[in-house]
């Protein structure tokens, strides 16, 4: 009897070992062709592509809901994945033929380091930026980012976004940005707080942005999206209204274009701006102004 119960326990190891061994073998050949399609496919001229990144601790699931509103709402279409492993290394996934056919390609990127550096995260930018421009010849990409992925995509621009070598970020979209700290204070008063002539003070984050203003794109178009509950805190229970704004005194006087949206109420929580239809309606129409809504 216990010769039979080793037995049917070996067996059941054996099965999940080599249940385990076909599926990474399948998902071995999956990431392949996907990089080996990557290779083969070249997006048609005037196509530009819209790049997704999630905040702080974000997951798929993060912005996940939003690309599908869009791509239900007939605005654009899910084509790819683009996963940035623990170890550094993309990993690329989706529906890569439907690049050569979209007009409106949605691109998904998804740290899987839950709380990595801005420096890194741009650093990951860079890296995803060229694997678009030598793979699929992509000249310009819209981009949309939540809380920390905004602040990312701004580093990225000021370290690596006058780089002709590199696709443009032409259009850009932050959700809740904390472009000067995250000090909430429930009497709405904090060292951060903006003046006339800026923020009161400017923390490590803005300092460098600051000094690199010069080099952000001219013919960028931003789009600034904030949430204030309307308690007293003047923030999104996360992020300050005016570390949010601070990024304007910076973007203004450089850019092509800068406009603000506010989402007042509980429905401009931080959590709830990219689950927000309003929201949608706002950047679909900033990011797709020719697009035809279902």
């Amino acid at each position: 009897m216990e010769e039979n119960k080793w037995l049917k326990r070996l067996l059941a190891a054996g099965g999940l070992g080599v249940t385990g061994y076909c599926l990474g073998r399948y998902v071995r050949f999956k990431r392949e062709r996907a990089e080996r399609l990557l290779d083969e496919t070249q997006l048609p001229k005037g196509v530009t592509p819209t790049l997704f990144l999630h905040g702080t601790y974000g997951t798929k699931y993060s912005l996940g809901r939003m690309i599908k509103r869009f791509e239900k709402a007939g605005y654009a279409e899910r084509s790819l994945e683009i996963i940035v492993e623990r170890n550094h290394h993309l990993v690329i996934q989706g529906n890569i033929e439907k690049l050569q056919t979209v007009e409106r390609p949605l691109v998904h990127i998804i740290f899987k380091e839950m709380q990595p550096s801005e420096w890194q995260q741009g650093e990951w930018l860079h890296q995803i930026m060229l694997l678009l421009k030598q793979k699929l010849i992509i000249d310009d990409v819209y981009f949309v980012g939540h809380s920390m992925g905004g602040v990312a995509a701004l580093r990225y621009l000021v370290d690596y976004g006058y780089d002709p070598k590199l696709p443009q970020i032409t259009k850009l979209v932050t959700l809740g940005s904390p472009f000067n700290g995250e000090e909430v204070s429930n009497d709405s008063m904090t060292e951060l707080d903006l003046s006339e002539k800026g923020p009161q003070e400017r923390n490590a984050t803005y300092r460098y942005l600051e000094a690199a203003q010069e080099r952000l794109p001219k013919t960028l178009s931003f789009l600034n999206i904030y949430g204030d509950l309307g308690n007293g805190s003047r923030s999104d229970g996360t992020v300050p209204v005016d570390s949010v704004k601070a990024i304007s005194y910076l973007l203004e006087p450089v850019i092509e274009s800068y406009h603000e949206v506010a989402i007042y109420g509980w429905q401009g929580q931080h959590m709830l701006l990219h689950e927000n239809s309003d929201v949608d309606d706002v950047m679909a129409e900033f990011l797709w102004p020719d697009a035809n809504k279902e």
